[in-house]
């Protein structure tokens, strides 16, 4: 049904709407709809047979992955950090469809929708981020947790006064262990302290990297088109897609699962 609004009412974004905003229902047909909401009815009716479920009650759910976990588990990517991080979201989100809602000077992007949560924030260092972890438990249980930190660490002069690259370390182990991801891939940071820190970290516990120096710099400490670092993690999400699809229970979720395979395809530049 959503993807009929969307189309009847030339919505670039089906998964976004807003205030005031006026749709035209009209030419949607709800029929399907009616279907699946009915399918997804769980039957309570005693059976003759204890150990043979009712076969109403094995009806496969027709919600979206990010819909069918359980409460509470968080969205499927969750990029955390930095200034880097803020544009790898924004790039990560508009590539799936997805508008980014930046603070004014894209400075911050706090955003959960879909199957994404971009918590990050221009300037934060290891212990900032980590307080914002503490503070926004949507993206502690991503199946993909993407890292910017270790940059503003060794830069920035009012923090490295107090944080020799021993407790910075200590940080990092901290973030990885409150980020209970099934997979974690570091963005290796330009500046050569921090990225053989960072690197460290991710070769002890064979995480994945994502090296900035592989991406041509904007500046000292930024990339020029945060779309092309999007487009190498893309390969993990559809990893990601295909180990779901793959487990018991999910052949419901193959329609899903081609749709974003087709949004992490598109080429957009950010």
């Amino acid at each position: 049904m959503a993807m009929s609004v969307a189309k009847n009412n030339s919505l670039a974004n089906p998964n976004l709407i807003r205030v005031g905003q006026t749709l035209n229902f009209s030419a949607t047909h709800f029929s399907d709809t009616h279907s699946a909401l009915k399918s997804r009815e769980l039957v309570s009716t005693p059976t003759s047979n204890p150990t043979k479920p009712d076969k109403a009650a094995l009806q496969p759910s027709l919600t979206p992955p990010s819909a069918s976990w359980s409460a509470g588990t968080g969205p499927k990517v969750a990029i955390v950090g930095d200034s880097i991080a803020v544009g790898i979201g924004g790039a990560m989100l508009q590539q799936s469809g997805i508008t980014p809602e930046f603070a004014p000077g894209r400075k911050f992007l706090t955003q959960s929708q879909g199957s994404f949560a971009v918590n990050a924030v221009g300037g934060h260092s290891s212990p900032q981020i980590l307080d914002q972890l503490n503070k926004h438990a949507g993206v502690k249980n991503a199946e993909l947790a993407i890292i910017s930190v270790g940059t503003n660490d060794f830069v920035n002069s009012t923090v490295n006064k107090y944080y020799t690259p021993e407790r910075i370390t200590q940080n990092l182990q901290r973030i990885r262990s409150e980020l209970n991801a099934k997979e974690r891939v570091w963005v290796l940071p330009y500046d050569p302290q921090a990225r053989e820190l960072v690197a460290s970290v991710a070769r002890e516990r064979g995480d994945k990297t994502v090296d900035l120096t592989q991406f041509q710099p904007a500046d000292r400490y930024h990339p020029r088109n945060y779309a092309a670092i999007a487009n190498s993690i893309s390969p993990l999400l559809s990893q990601l897609n295909q180990a779901q699809a793959a487990a018991p229970g999910a052949d419901q979720q193959q329609a899903w699962v081609s749709t974003q395979n087709a949004l992490l395809a598109r080429s957009t530049r950010f």
